[in-house]
């Protein structure tokens, strides 16, 4: 890959995470628990639409994203913040590598049938949950371990599976250029 196709693809996903921050704020502010926490996270599926399509590079736009609306943590203590924007990014890349490869799938969503689909918005956010609940109660953020957990898992689930399916659905009314026998 060129630094030049890396870095634009990491800003392009960095502003999708910045806008999708923002509407989900915007569309689903009664649902938010904590200015962390909403039982409906749209941007969770940016997360796993990134790192299957962009890997490494959709990580970084999913970090550089994260740390652009974490913005007031910089300020409050930048060691947190900078951990909660690695937190935003490499569980999921994680748990879509293993997914991929238990399924034997492509890095793309071409080909996805709805089950896959469940398995990598599930394993995606298994994965970051647990890293957030866990980043929580380190920080003094949350009282227990899972004070958190139902509200982000379904947040983070439903935010996934309804964009990824919708990404599919796309996908499918594209037209694809014949495959070439080698």
């Amino acid at each position: 890959m060129k630094p030049a196709w890396i870095l634009s693809s990491a800003l392009a996903v960095a502003a999708l995470w910045v806008a999708l921050f923002e509407l989900n704020g915007w569309l689903f502010s009664s649902m938010q628990r904590t200015p962390f926490v909403s039982w409906i996270f749209l941007p969770a599926a940016l997360r796993m639409l990134a790192v299957l399509s962009l890997g490494w590079a959709g990580a970084l736009g999913l970090f550089a994203g994260a740390a652009i609306t974490n913005g007031n943590l910089w300020l409050q203590n930048w060691h947190q913040a900078l951990v909660l924007s690695a937190v935003s990014a490499l569980p999921v890349l994680l748990a879509s590598e293993a997914v991929r490869r238990a399924l034997a799938l492509p890095s793309s969503l071409v080909g996805m049938r709805t089950l896959h689909l469940l398995w990598f918005s599930g394993a995606g956010a298994i994965a970051s949950v647990t890293a957030h609940n866990v980043f929580f109660f380190i920080t003094g953020h949350s009282d227990s371990l899972v004070q958190h957990l139902l509200p982000m898992l379904v947040g983070d689930m439903l935010g996934m599976f309804i964009v990824l399916y919708l990404a599919s659905r796309v996908l499918r009314r594209v037209p694809l250029p014949p495959m070439r026998r080698v």
